[in-house]
C-alpha cells in the first residue's frame, strides 16, 4: 500500500472479488485492516461494497482527493517537495513505523500470552482451561513479560524450560 494515497474525485474503490467467490489474495486482509480498522475492512471485504472518493478519504484509505485528471500533477508536486527535505530522516522513519507493524504480531502474541500466566496460573485456575493453555503458541525467539520477570527475578534459571530462542511452544507450569 502506497504511503501517501492522493486519489481522484471520480475514484472508486472495493473489494469485487467477493462477487466471483474469490478469496482476497492480494494481502489485502492484511495492509486494508491496519488503514482503515478491521471493522470498516471486513465490511468492504465480506460484502464487497464499493466507497467513492468522498467515503475512502474520510476512513483513512485516501490522504488527498483532487479534481479529475490532477492526480499526476498533484503526486509530482508533492514528491518534489518530499526530495526537499532530509531523506536519510525520511527513510529511517519509514523503516521504522513499517518494523512498528511487521512487529506488531509478535509483541500482541507476547502480551497475550504473558497475561494468560497471570490470570490462568492461579492456584485452582489451571484446571479450568488445560486444553486452552495446550494450544497457546508463542512465536520462535519471542519472550514474554512473565518470562522476563522471572528471568531477572532468578539469574540462575532461565525462567523457562531450556531457552525460549528455538523453542515454539512455551512450557508451561503445573
Amino acid at each position: 500500500m502506497a504511503d501517501i494515497r492522493i486519489v481522484e474525485e471520480h475514484a472508486s474503490f472495493g473489494v469485487t472479488c467477493r462477487r466471483w467467490n474469490l478469496g482476497l489474495g492480494d494481502g489485502g486482509t492484511q495492509r486494508l485492516p491496519r488503514i482503515v480498522g478491521m471493522g470498516r475492512a471486513m465490511e468492504m471485504i465480506i460484502t464487497g461494497r464499493v466507497i467513492n472518493a468522498e467515503e475512502a478519504y474520510r476512513i483513512g484509505l485516501a490522504n488527498e482527493i483532487v479534481p479529475k485528471g490532477k492526480s499526476l500533477e498533484r503526486a509530482v508536486e508533492l514528491a518534489n517537495f518530499i526530495c526537499t527535505l532530509p531523506q536519510p530522516a525520511i527513510r529511517s522513519d519509514k523503516e521504522a513505523g513499517r518494523a512498528g507493524l511487521r512487529n506488531a504480531a509478535a509483541r500482541r502474541a507476547a502480551y497475550r500470552g504473558g497475561m494468560l500466566e497471570q490470570i490462568c496460573l492461579r492456584p485452582g485456575d489451571l484446571g479450568r482451561f488445560p486444553e486452552f493453555l495446550s494450544s497457546v503458541t508463542i512465536p520462535t525467539g519471542v519472550t514474554t513479560r512473565s518470562q522476563k520477570h522471572r528471568a531477572s527475578s532468578d539469574k540462575n534459571s532461565p525462567g523457562v524450560e531450556g531457552s525460549a530462542r528455538g523453542q515454539t511452544k512455551k512450557k508451561w507450569r503445573d
